[in-house]
Parts: C-alpha cells; structure tokens; sequence
C-alpha cells in the first residue's frame, strides 16, 4: 500500500511572520535602492560625448550592477528559506522585477559600447584629418608671416613719421617759449608807460587842485577836489627827471575821462577845465609838489595781514587732519558723523564735494553702499547726501544697535583678577561710554536697564572680590538712606 505525502503548508507566529516582514523589507530596499543609483547613472549615458566619460559611467554601472545581484541573491535565498506560500509569491514577483533590470541593464550596456566605438572612429577620422590638414597649416603660417611683415613695413614708416612729429613738436614748443618771453617783455615795457602816465595825471591833479585853490574858485568844488584820494605812485629812477620844472601845457583827455566818470560832481568843473586849459604853460616846482609813494602803506598791509594769512593756512590744515576713517562700528557712529558734518561746515562744501569725502572717509562696508548711492545720485547731490546719511542712520545709527554693541564689547571684556587692577581703566573706559550712551536721549531709554541689579551685576561679576564686596557694602548704605530700590548706574562709576 502505498502512502501518498502532502507537503504540508508552512505558517510563521505572528511574531516570526512579523521578523519575516521587517527583514525581507530591508533586503528588498537595499536592493532597490542600489537599482535607483544604477538608474541614475543611466540617464547621464545619452547626454556623454566623450569617451572618458563613458568610460567612467561603464566602470560605476558596472560596479554597481554587479552589488545589485549579489543583494537580489541574499534577498532570494532569505525568501526561499522560508518556505511558506508567501515566500513563493515573493520570490515569483521579485523575478519579473530582476528580469526588468537585467534586460535595461543590457540594453544601457549596449548603448554604451556603441557610442564608444563611434566616438573612437570620429577620434580616427579626426587623426587622419589632423595629417592632411598641417600642409595647408604651414600655408597659413607662411600667408601670416607675410601679412606680418606688410605690417612691420608700415609700422616702421609710421615711427619715422612720428620722430619727424615729434621734432616740429619740440621746435614749436621752443618757438612758444620765445613768443611767451617776448610778450613778457613787451607787458613789463607797457606797464612801465602806465606807471608813467599815471604818475603824470597825479601831478597834473595836484596843479589842478593849486590852482583852484590860488584863484579862491567856488567853495563846493574845493572841498570835492580835497575829498578826492590820492592815487599812490611807486617812485622811480624817472622822477630825479623832473627836477626842473614840469610844463603843463594843456590838460590830457585821461583827466577829463577820469573826472566826468565820477558821479556828483558839480557842472562847474568843467570850467575850471576849459579856464585851465586856456592858461599860459604852468611850471610847478617838484619840491613844492612832492611825489607820494605806497611803498610804505603796502609793507604796512602785508604786515597786517601776514597773521591772518598764517592762522588761515594753520586753520586749513588743521581742518583737513580732522578728518578721520570710519571703522563701521556702531557705537563710534554718532561722534564719527558729528566731527565729520563740523569740519564740513566749515570748510563751506558743496553736497558733491561732501558725498565724495564721505566716500573717502567711510569704513570698507559703508563704503560700498556710498558709492553706488553716489553714482545713482549724481544729478541731485544734496538727495544723493541725504540718503546716504539716511543709510549710515540705518545700519549703524539705530539705538538696539549701539546697545548691542555695547552689550557685545562689554560680555567680551574678562573677569579681572587681584593682579590684573590695571584693566580696571580699560573697563572704565567701556561704563564710561555707556553712561554717556544713556545721557543721549536717543539712547536713554534702550539703556536704562543699566540702573537695576540686572544690569549692574554682570558688571560687578568682573570686578576683584575686595571690590565686589565693597560695592555690596556701599549700594546697601545707599539704598537705605536714600529709600530707593536700586543706586543709579553713574553711582557705579
């Protein structure tokens, strides 16, 4: 008799069918996602053209597709080894994904191969090219070097042009300093004349002025003629020639032009004119009417303004040293802009002038922001100046910003130690600019914290212990005499 076995049908426990999941997940993602890699490197194949690259994409395909059937091994002996109709249909439905992958890996395989032959034929064909093509290169060259030399030719005709320029240019520029020391000369002669003539209607005026007074003319014209300046004469070599006597035969029309151009003056001078020129010649003596000189007068003025000159020069340079960098710091912000807007009120500036000093005198940041509202601003100077200042206002002029830096420079500074009393002017110098931050009523109220414990404290943290101690001592007087909850931040200092 015989005895038919049937297989019998396999089942895990819940907590071995959980365990089959997990772990047959995990090997059926880790195969995926090596495939995902392989796919990834597939789509760079058709956008390759040279054959390095797909050298390298052969390699890593390769490389990877070969992990990709050793993880689809491990995952279908695990399967296999199960043994349930579950694991049959596993492995049944990862078979027709593996066959998938073979069949496009093969297929990605081939195309690579086939673009590596093509391009290894164009790399021949372009080597056979490359032979043929040095011949009609040499031609090229040799056609060059012709045109070069054409060129060289003009080249050398042009700089004998340009000596020969050069040349007329040197004998004009002579010729020009001649031309210029001639008419030196010919001013120097003609400002001698002037000084002449000058010096004769002085004279001339003062025979006027003599006579009208010797022939007791009216009186209003005497006092306009004693009213009038009298014009300063430099002496030289040509009054010892008037020695003898000066003939005044009859008076010139420059003392006419002179006189009438002068508003207010009576209407009988002209007859006094018309009288005088009707005289017989008058021969004034030059001791009687001596000529007047400035020398004196203008060593006098230039004495006097010899100060005022050097106080200008000294005030100049004085306001040019003033002008410092800005270091892009915060709290330096206000005193930098203060100094900088005094020395330009002073100097008188126009907007321009002002943003090209500010573009100057700004730090490395605030610089580059300068420029380019400069530029943006060149039609409307004081708008371009106004916002720029707006920006310096913005970026580093805003109270939480002074505050932070403040706080930021004050965290930074370390706790100092008995031996280390000399850093305490180094922290005073920091509360000190600090308690002037708080008088500035931008700031006053950003910083007011520093008048209650939570701002002293961090403060006092850094301070040697015997001052510690003596500060506690003193605040606790202090509150209780004063019946306050905590002493003012300048009590501190």
């Amino acid at each position: 008799m015989s005895e038919t076995r049937e297989k019998r049908d396999r089942k895990f426990t819940p907590k071995g069918q959980t365990m089959f999941d997990d772990q047959s997940n995990e090997l059926r993602e880790k195969c995926e996602k090596i495939w995902s890699k392989i796919e990834d490197l597939m789509i760079i194949v058709p956008s390759s053209n040279t054959l390095e690259t797909l050298r390298q994409l052969n390699t890593d395909i390769d490389s990877r597709y070969k992990n990709f059937c050793r993880r689809s091994e491990e995952y279908k002996s695990f399967i296999t080894r199960a043994d349930t109709n579950e694991s049959q249909q596993l492995i049944s439905d990862y078979n027709e994904y593996f066959v998938t992958c073979v069949a496009t890996y093969r297929k990605v395989n081939s195309e690579i191969k086939k673009k590596k032959a093509d391009l290894v034929e164009q790399l021949s064909q372009v080597s056979s090219s490359n032979g043929s093509s040095k011949a009609s290169s040499k031609r090229a060259k040799a056609e060059a070097e012709k045109v070069r030399l054409e060129f060289v030719r003009k080249e050398g005709e042009l700089m004998k042009q340009k000596a020969a320029i050069e040349a007329d240019i040197n004998i004009v520029k002579q010729e020009s300093k001649v031309a210029a020391a001639e008419t030196e000369v010919r001013i120097l002669e003609q400002g001698d004349q002037e000084q002449d003539i000058i010096s004769e209607v002085c004279e001339k005026k003062d025979d006027i002025s003599k006579y009208v007074h010797n022939v007791h003319f009216q009186e209003p014209v005497a006092s306009w003629l004693n009213q009038q300046p009298n014009i300063p004469v430099v002496a030289s070599s040509a009054s010892q020639a008037f020695s003898a006597a000066v003939s005044v035969p009859q008076i010139p029309s420059i003392v006419n032009t002179v006189l009438t151009s002068v508003p207010q003056i009576p209407s009988v001078v002209n007859t006094v004119f018309t009288s005088l020129s009707s005289q017989p010649n008058i021969q004034p003596s030059l001791s009687q009417y001596p000529v007047q000189t400035n020398a004196t007068s203008t060593n006098s003025l230039l004495h006097d303004a010899m100060p005022d000159i050097t106080r200008f020069m000294y005030k100049k340079d004085f306001l040019l040293s003033r002008f410092t960098n800005f270091d892009d710091k915060p709290e330096a912000y206000e005193s930098w802009r203060a100094s900088f807007q005094s020395v330009t009120r002073e100097l008188g500036v126009t907007p321009f002038e002002e943003m090209d000093l500010l573009v100057k005198w700004l730090g490395t940041e605030s610089s580059k922001f300068a420029k380019i509202i400069r530029a943006a601003n060149a039609h409307d100077p004081p708008r371009g100046l106004q916002r720029i200042y707006d920006r310096l206002q913005e970026r580093y002029g805003r109270p939480e910003m002074v505050e932070s830096a403040l706080k930021r420079k004050l965290n930074a500074f370390q706790t100092i130690t008995n031996k280390d009393c000399v850093k305490l002017y180094d922290l005073l110098d920091i509360l000190t600019e600090i308690e002037s931050s708080m008088l500035n009523p931008k700031y006053t109220t950003l910083l007011s914290y520093y008048n209650s414990s939570s701002g002293i404290n961090p403060i006092v943290a850094k301070l040697p212990y015997f001052l510690q101690e003596k500060w506690t001592t003193h605040t606790s007087s202090y509150k209780k005499y004063h019946s306050i909850a905590f002493p003012p931040f300048s009590l501190f200092l």
